[in-house]
């Protein structure tokens, strides 16, 4: 499968820990775009204490596609927005846990 890879980099200014850094998409102007981003890549990480790392996560080919109405994937837009966070990219996230998503465009 064609996979794209998006190179975060992440840095543990607490304890120790073990979690999933998530990456969500979101395409920015097609009208079939989903309302939300959508999940389109993760991976579990450990970090010590001040540890920083940068990590490569694979991103499969079909989160750069929509569905449109008669059900079939089509190319998307080709302006898309990537999230990464420990969480989802939303409000309700950022306030339970305390810490918003980084986001950059990719055209």
């Amino acid at each position: 499968a064609d996979r794209k890879t998006a190179e975060v980099s992440v840095l543990n200014s607490g304890e120790a820990t073990e979690d999933v850094i998530q990456l969500y998409i979101k395409d920015e102007a097609s009208p079939y775009a989903p309302v939300n981003p959508v999940l389109c890549g993760f991976m579990r990480i450990k970090l010590d204490k001040g540890e920083e790392k940068t990590v490569s996560i694979p991103i499969d080919a079909r989160a750069f596609t929509v569905i449109n109405d008669e059900g079939e994937r089509i190319e998307g837009s080709g302006r898309w927005r990537l999230y990464a966070a420990f969480s989802q990219p939303d409000k309700r996230s950022e306030f339970l846990t305390g810490k918003a998503a980084v986001s950059c465009e990719l055209e």
